[in-house]
């Protein structure tokens, strides 16, 4: 907090970006900032679906900030649905009396524009969905004699820790994890990226799917598609796979060695 950088929020849909902002305008509160510096736009909720391009925003800020000289607190979740929005983060970024917060479901968020307006000027910190220490502490356990922590094991192991899931039963943290993986797919991969064979983007997801915890590369699933008669470059399928890890589905993970020539 207070440092000149624009934090930069990423994850996937629904692991609690937005919550971490709100937990955030909190802690200002408790810190004793004035809550009429402090101002937090979720471009998602309708009330804000008037503000879709740069100089809309920016009307929207100035009518909030344009009294006083104490330093404001912007928060802006989901900021991709801005048009424009890198110009003017970078403007409000070179006024010291703002500080800045942004999200998106996406890690192309700091890709392109925001690269070349923001270089050196943001920090990323990513987000996840909770891991199986958080996952405890959310259920009030406690080290004990008992063997409740193998049982919350197995429920971590199966259904994850989507924040967002936790409160529901096992069938409707299926359907909401079905829900979740759908708008992942249509919103932020085959509509982001103009994918036209969404038939193949399901064909590659499965096989990673599958083959969780096992090596595979993109020749590995070439041939895969090739038992099913289907014809595809390597090169088409290495685009599809840095879609999916773009939309925070999967992560790579690089085989390295301590023998710097052996990477």
């Amino acid at each position: 907090m207070d440092k000149r950088v624009i934090k930069v929020l990423t994850g996937v849909r629904r692991c609690g970006k937005s919550t971490i902002l709100v937990q955030l305008v909190e802690e200002l509160k408790r810190n004793g900032v004035n809550e009429k510096n402090i101002i937090l736009i979720n471009f998602e909720l309708e009330k804000y679906f008037n503000v879709r391009n740069m100089d809309q925003l920016s009307d929207y800020i100035n009518k909030l900030v344009k009294n006083g000289n104490e330093r404001k607190y912007l928060f802006f979740d989901e900021i991709q649905e801005v048009e424009g929005w890198e110009k003017l983060i970078n403007s409000y970024l070179a006024d010291d009396k703002f500080d800045i917060y942004i999200t998106g479901s996406n890690a192309k968020l700091l890709s392109g524009e925001l690269v070349t307006y923001l270089s050196g000027r943001y920090v990323e910190i990513k987000i996840y969905p909770f891991s199986f220490l958080e996952f405890l502490k959310y259920n009030h356990f406690k080290h004990g004699k008992n063997n409740k922590i193998k049982d919350l094991f197995y429920e971590y192991l199966i259904f994850g820790a989507m924040p967002s899931t936790l409160e529901f039963n096992d069938n409707e943290k299926i359907q909401l994890f079905r829900d979740i993986y759908n708008s992942i797919i249509l919103k932020d991969v085959v509509k982001r990226k103009e994918i036209r064979d969404v038939d193949l983007l399901d064909r590659i997801i499965r096989f990673i799917m599958v083959n969780i915890g096992q090596l595979f590369s993109a020749n590995s699933i070439v041939k895969y598609l090739k038992k099913e008669k289907v014809n595809i470059s390597t090169k088409t399928i290495y685009n599809y796979l840095s879609h999916i890890e773009d939309a925070g589905l999967i992560n790579k993970v690089k085989r390295e060695d301590l023998v710097g020539r052996t990477l």
